[in-house]
């Protein structure tokens, strides 16, 4: 059950295994790595009202589904349905590395239980899912609008609405941002998803300075 609270909920244990992941992402990029900094992107966290899953017996993860996003208009590019699929994506990945969601896997099952219809609130509900995020998007020229709306599936309340724009090179970074509002409404925690990582190779002799984010894209 959802109930609506001022707070925290991550504790000192959960932020050290982030950390972890991290520096483990860190390892699998190829350069030698000198020092590292985490650059932290016009994150600014204020107290709010949020929604939580309040667990008994201490943390447990969130049970939530991500819906495949759609293009907006009914005569869509194959352009809109490919970057509808590949920000969905990144959104999944960053809540399953939060560690703070479960989040569903979209197979043929879930289809079916869905009726085909990712809308379908309900359907999300009979798996299990007690909050899912739904989206749309729309490519203008060289920049995509995204809308997206989540959901709390047990009460079919809207817990937030909102819209993002930014260039198609940067599909990635709007991505980093929805997750990143979709932890901060649900938890009240500072999300990560939209941090930096900079770093030092040294090659040729010659060091150079390398910025990526926080899962070693880009």
């Amino acid at each position: 059950m959802y109930t609506k609270v001022l707070g925290f909920i991550w504790n000192s244990s959960i932020r050290l295994k982030i950390m972890k992941r991290i520096l483990l992402k860190i390892k699998e990029l190829t350069f030698s790595l000198v020092f590292i900094v985490l650059i932290i992107s016009n994150t600014v966290f204020s107290q709010t009202e949020i929604y939580v899953k309040m667990p008994v017996g201490g943390y447990a993860p969130m049970d939530i589904g991500v819906a495949e996003f759609v293009p907006k208009k009914v005569e869509f590019t194959s352009a809109e349905k490919e970057m509808a699929q590949r920000i969905c994506q990144v959104i999944r990945e960053d809540l399953k590395f939060s560690l703070m969601f479960y989040v569903f896997e979209v197979d043929s099952f879930v289809f079916e239980v869905l009726k085909h219809d990712w809308g379908n609130l309900k359907g999300w509900y009979d798996i299990g899912a007690k909050t899912v995020l739904t989206g749309d998007l729309e490519i203008k020229g060289d920049y995509i609008d995204v809308s997206v709306k989540l959901h709390d599936v047990e009460s079919l309340k809207k817990i937030f609405a909102h819209s993002y724009k930014t260039s198609i090179f940067n599909y990635r970074g709007l991505a980093h941002a929805v997750a990143d509002d979709v932890v901060q409404k649900i938890t009240g925690e500072t999300p990560i998803f939209s941090t930096k990582i900079a770093f030092v190779s040294k090659r040729d002799d010659a060091k150079e300075l390398y910025i990526c984010d926080y899962d070693g894209e880009n």
